[in-house]
């Protein structure tokens, strides 16, 4: 189908489809809720004849006076949704009191999938098939605790480091920069590490999906994906701050991260059928 790059395109030359859906991701944060990126994020082109749907957007910005005062900006933007979900529960808590459509709580897409769904992307990647075993650390800002935390744990346990980051390029131990890795490898890399260390939330959810010992480190701009996220896990001490330095070999009770997986897919997908009958 047509690719269009805006709201003002889709104006100029209005689609057919009888459906649209919204997210995910970071589409509802709050500096996109007051431009023109409004439009698009929350569907405001539709017509009324056309079923709007927001699957697990997010919002990922604490609970504070500056998101309080976008409050009626939210509320205008709600009212062109007929289904409305986020992916975080604090996001499910902010919003529905600015609107009478029942807000649901729906998880990323990567959850909707089994784990052997990747696999088909994952043999797409380029990769030595003599690969050395390694650690995998991502990394989407500037974070020298994850560089000192991957020396330490490589010199430890005789592993490589495969990093991802535009950043950090220095390590004291064997490494390799995988900075221009694409999907399928990142993929790989995440499927076969020995550790991962991240400070990227979807590094959390793959790590979840492939059964990986990892940590969570913070960032600089408070985030609250990642902190939902491994609450709902029963794993917030697999986060990373000044006051909890976890053993990253302490064992993680996988059985009970597919049970929470198993019921946030469900739920999800059922929200997606609800919402998907009401198309005409």
């Amino acid at each position: 189908s047509k690719i269009y790059q805006n709201a003002d395109e889709i104006k100029k030359s209005p689609v057919n489809y009888t459906a649209f859906i919204t997210g995910s991701d970071i589409v509802w944060a709050p500096k996109k809720v007051d431009n023109f990126r409004a439009d698009m994020h929350f569907l405001k082109f539709a017509d009324e004849n056309q079923t709007t749907i927001a699957y697990a957007p997010s919002i990922d910005s604490v609970i504070n006076k500056k998101l309080k005062r976008l409050s009626l900006l939210y509320k205008e933007a709600l009212k062109h949704l007929d289904c409305i979900s986020v992916r975080e529960k604090s996001s499910v808590d902010f919003l529905q009191p600015l609107t009478d459509k029942k807000v649901y709580e729906c998880c990323d897409p990567a959850f909707l999938v089994e784990p052997e769904y990747y696999d088909r992307m994952i043999s797409y990647a380029e990769m030595n098939e003599n690969e050395e075993k390694f650690i995998y650390v991502y990394i989407l800002e500037i974070n020298d605790e994850i560089v000192e935390y991957a020396n330490k744990l490589a010199q430890e346990k005789n592993l490589k480091v495969c990093y991802y980051s535009k950043f950090h390029k220095n390590y004291s131990v064997n490494s390799e920069d995988c900075t221009s890795d694409g999907p399928a490898e990142f993929l790989y890399r995440l499927r076969n590490a020995e550790y991962v260390l991240t400070n990227s939330f979807h590094c959390v959810v793959f790590s979840l999906l492939f059964k990986k010992k990892f940590l969570s480190f913070t960032r600089s701009k408070i985030s609250i994906k990642s902190t939902d996220l491994l609450e709902k896990f029963d794993l917030s001490d697999r986060i990373i701050t000044s006051n909890n330095k976890i053993d990253i070999d302490k064992p993680i009770d996988f059985n009970k991260v597919d049970k929470v997986i198993k019921s946030m897919k469900n739920s999800s997908l059922e929200y997606l059928q609800s919402a998907l009958s009401l198309i005409d």
